[in-house]
């Protein structure tokens, strides 16, 4: 699945609680009369970052919550990251479980199938009280992160914290003295990067050495210009969701619907496709020859406009007192009807870091309504733009009110449409290789090149129906064990 992109950069991104001291009156939040036993929590994570931004922002969290609720005490469980995982287990194992869980949402998942972790969807269903709102506090998450946090497989009990994402950096001295503003739209990312080229600068360091920076380009282009066709094509999106699944993709190639080395609208869409990886060419000088770090070099030194990157930058890039200017950042632009004929929404990485409340809180009432109310608390308006701003996360709720630098990592509603970058490694052309020689400005023979990457398709699709077990029409390609990738498949509405 197209799911191991950016596999382990997840745990980069913040996604643990330190909490002290804090108490509870879920019934009224604004109450800060101590009553009642006092309430214990224990909450575990593994602290990220070397800088512990975590600890830094979430002490202040837990003492404004402490004001409101002195008589409940959130006591720390700090594990390290090697070994977390067999920790946890065993807590569970010897029924001394921490209450309130961060981890990753796959390893989550299966903690709610062995009934591990607690549905928490009637508290999801009412307002979050800490918001002054009457909206169900699920609808305070952004489409499809709630799914996401428990691993597309339900959506009741574990809450999503934060997210990572790919956008763009610049530099707001060299963009003005081009006389340009962030773009919008795809048009106006060209036009700028013209009069940047105009102005004897280079418009993208672009590092091509880096196989996931071409792989993030390419979703890009192919979800926001196709995926509106793509994802509306049950000989191609036969599960109806927001994803294109390369099981679906190699059901649709062993029945003989895909093929992009033969006249139709397969080929056609390929064509387009390639067409704008050539386009962004043009202004990535070297593209080719930039690994990460000569790309960053490159940018970082001002030789440079724009990058690509993502959200894990954010605090290098934008705190670095060093720097002679200032970064900005923007979201990849859209594209218009100028472009195509059915525009669609942007991708969105969709790994989250979660947590979850577990069996062990809910072996009393009262222990369970403060778990859940100090997440109410964490999630709340004044309380997520700290949490965010703090860690240099990525928010996943829609109510987030802080800094536009985070936002333009968040990404659209679409699972990155990424047909145009899988492939093994192996063969005379791939879309690997294919992709690098458009973005590098070389010429591409695309009769040849389609039919080197078909095969490429065939092969692969041979090796799976040896390797993988139940891989048969007679099982629908294994399609129907497909998680759904941010619900239904809707057309974008641009006015939504």
């Amino acid at each position: 699945m197209f799911k191991q992109y950016l596999k382990g950069a997840a745990a980069l991104a913040a996604a643990a609680l330190l909490v002290t001291g804090c108490g509870l009156r879920s019934a009224d939040p604004t109450s800060n009369e101590a009553g009642g036993d006092k309430i214990k929590l224990t909450f575990s994570f593994w602290e990220p970052s070397t800088g512990r931004e975590l600890e830094t922002v979430l002490s202040d969290i837990s003492e404004e919550y402490s004001k409101l609720h002195p008589e409940v005490t959130v006591e720390l469980m700090s594990q390290p990251n090697s070994g977390y995982q067999e920790w946890v287990q065993s807590q569970f194992a010897s029924n001394n479980a921490p209450d309130i869980e961060y981890n990753q949402p796959s390893n989550l998942n299966k903690q709610v199938e062995s009934d591990f972790i607690i549905d928490i969807s009637e508290y999801l269903d009412k307002p979050n009280p800490y918001n002054g709102s009457d909206t169900p506090w699920r609808d305070d998450f952004v489409d499809g992160r709630l799914s996401a946090a428990q691993a597309f497989k339900g959506d009741s009990c574990c809450i999503p914290l934060s997210g990572l994402g790919i956008a763009y950096y610049y530099n707001q001295e060299l963009y003005d003295k081009a006389g340009i503003k962030a773009p919008k739209t795809w048009d106006e990312m060209i036009d700028n990067f013209k009069k940047l080229q105009q102005n004897g600068i280079t418009p993208v360091a672009f590092m091509g050495q880096k196989s996931d920076a071409v792989d993030w380009l390419s979703w890009e282009i192919a979800t926001a210009l196709l995926s509106e066709d793509l994802l509306a094509d049950p000989e191609l999106n036969y599960n109806g969701d927001n994803n294109i699944d390369s099981y679906e993709l190699f059901k649709a190639l062993d029945q003989g619907i895909y093929d992009i080395s033969k006249e139709g609208k397969y080929r056609d869409y390929y064509e387009k496709y390639l067409s704008y990886m050539q386009e962004y060419g043009k202004y990535c000088t070297n593209a080719s020859g930039l690994d990460e770090a000569g790309a960053k070099a490159m940018f970082l030194s001002g030789k440079a406009a724009t990058i690509m990157s993502g959200s894990w930058d954010l605090k290098s890039f934008t705190t670095d007192e060093k720097l002679p200017f200032k970064i900005g950042t923007f979201a990849f632009p859209k594209f218009t009807t100028s472009n195509t004929e059915h525009p669609g929404d942007n991708m969105a990485i969709v790994d989250v870091s979660a947590i979850a409340i577990t069996t062990n809180a809910a072996k009393s009432d009262a222990k369970k309504e403060a778990a859940v109310d100090f997440v109410r608390f964490l999630t709340s308006q004044d309380m997520y733009k700290k949490f965010i701003e703090g860690t240099y996360s990525i928010p996943v709720m829609n109510n987030f009110s802080g800094d536009e630098s985070f936002v333009a990592f968040r990404g659209g509603s679409r699972a990155p449409v990424a047909i145009y970058a899988m492939g093994n490694s192996s063969g005379e052309l791939t879309n690997a290789n294919v992709n690098l020689m458009a973005i590098s400005g070389e010429k591409v023979d695309f009769d040849n090149a389609t039919k080197k990457i078909q095969q490429n398709f065939v092969d692969q699709l041979e090796s799976l129906k040896k390797s993988k077990e139940g891989f048969t029409p007679e099982n629908n390609y294994l399609i129907d064990t497909l998680p759904r990738m941010l619900g239904d498949f809707k057309p974008y509405d641009p006015k939504d």
